[in-house]
Formats: structure tokens, C-alpha cells, sequence
């Protein structure tokens, strides 16, 4: 653990505004598109099941109307998407989540 000053703000969140959020998703979001569309061509013909590439769209419409509480909303709904599509793979190469692996 890191040791933290609670009397100072967290570096990474003292501009924590619904603007500092947009402009985030503004500016990374050639990276993110490009990590979305590796983790689909790795599913290769399967079906974008989980519907990851809407997801990322919606996220994409809400940044661009500049609604930061849409932005959020999309960005929780494609991490969950993503989250449930790589358990699913691991599922289907029989490996269990890692909260499920013996320790």
C-alpha cells in the first residue's frame, strides 16, 4: 500500500468535474477504439454477442453532445460488456475467472 496524505487531494482526481471526464474520453479515444476493435477481432467470427461495439458507439454519441452523465453511464455499460464477454471466453476455454481460481 502506498502511504496517502488525507489532507491533500488525490493528484488524480483534484479536477474530477464532469468536463475533466469528457475531455478524458475525448482524448483517448482513438486508444480506446483501437483496444475495443482488438478485443473483438480476437473473438474472430463470433458474434459481438455482448454488443461491445454499441456500447463504444454510445459512449462515443454521449461525449460528442458533451453529456458527461451519459458518458458515464456508457463507459460503465461498455466496461461491463467487456467484462462479462472476456469471462466468457475464459469460460469457454475452460479456464475459470481469476476470483474463482484456487489459491
Amino acid at each position: 500500500m502506498f502511504p496517502h496524505d488525507s489532507t491533500r487531494p488525490d493528484p488524480a482526481s483534484a479536477d474530477a468535474t464532469g468536463a475533466s471526464y469528457l475531455k478524458f474520453q475525448h482524448d483517448n479515444e482513438a486508444s480506446l477504439d483501437d483496444a475495443v476493435a482488438r478485443h473483438l477481432r480476437q473473438g474472430g467470427a463470433r458474434a459481438d454477442v455482448f454488443k461491445i461495439g454499441e456500447a463504444l458507439k454510445t459512449l462515443q454519441s454521449a461525449v460528442a453532445a458533451n453529456n458527461a452523465d451519459a458518458a458515464i453511464a456508457a463507459a460503465t455499460a461498455l466496461v461491463e460488456r467487456l467484462d462479462i464477454d472476456v469471462t466468457a471466453n475464459l469460460r469457454r476455454r475452460g479456464l475459470p475467472p481469476s476470483f474463482m481460481a484456487e489459491k
